[in-house]
């Protein structure tokens, strides 16, 4: 059984190649990494999946998530898929897991809050978890 099915992906911009055929399956409950140097394809890849691609993009292929084709499906359709079946985590990493956080610290200078960069694992001190 396949969760998702990717056959012949590919994406041009304005006309330029960015990914061409690329093929491959998920299975439900496994692993599935996505790994390349920096500049790729692979977000390039995860935002075709989406259908959200930059304008001018134009993607070719198929994606079968459950029995329906990603690259066919109109707007409406994909948006009730994000966030609810599909979804996927940014790459900024400080915000990629906690969006709504900015990672202020408690106690700067004078009081205020402190705006340099904390580490993953450090407790977050945002205003509005408090």
């Amino acid at each position: 059984m396949k969760l998702l099915s990717v056959r012949n992906l590919s994406v041009t911009i304005r006309g330029i190649p960015i990914l061409s055929e690329l093929s491959f399956d998920m299975a439900p409950g496994r692993v599935f990494g996505l790994v390349g140097e920096s500049g790729s394809g692979k977000s390039m890849t995860a935002l075709a999946l989406m259908g959200l691609l930059p304008h001018g993009a134009r993607r070719t292929g198929s994606a079968l998530f459950q029995g329906q084709d990603l690259l066919r499906m109109a707007e409406a359709g994909l948006c009730r898929l994000r966030g609810n079946k599909i979804g996927m985590i940014f790459q900024e990493p400080m915000t990629a897991l906690n969006p709504p956080c900015d990672h202020r610290r408690p106690g700067g200078r004078d009081g205020a809050p402190s705006r340099k960069p904390v580490s993953p694992r450090s407790p977050c001190h945002c205003p509005r978890q408090a």
